[in-house]
């Protein structure tokens, strides 16, 4: 997991974060971003975006808290010979 905080653009390495996917392999968004905050990453009521290696673009997901229905898909997951990066951005608001 690596994530990125703008304006800043600070970056956050964080190795073997634990995901939950569906049975398609999508990443659940929302599971994954109330882990990173459990963890004390402050994600609460910023903006999230994820990278799609597809389309070589930050993909909005919405503003935390985000829906049980945002999904990162497996088509998205970056691969990193055996591991999977996910790339997240965070864009802080006041």
């Amino acid at each position: 997991m690596i994530l990125i905080f703008l304006p800043k653009n600070e970056k956050e390495y964080i190795p073997n974060v634990p995901i939950k996917k569906t049975q398609s392999g999508d990443i659940i968004l929302a599971q994954l971003i109330s882990h990173l905050k459990e963890m004390g990453f402050p994600l609460e009521k910023n903006v999230v975006s994820y990278y799609s290696q597809g389309s070589d673009l930050y993909v909005y997901s919405g503003i935390d808290p985000l829906p049980v229905s945002a999904l990162i898909p497996a088509s998205d997951i970056t691969k990193n010979g055996d591991a999977r990066q996910v790339f997240e951005r965070i864009i802080k608001i006041s």
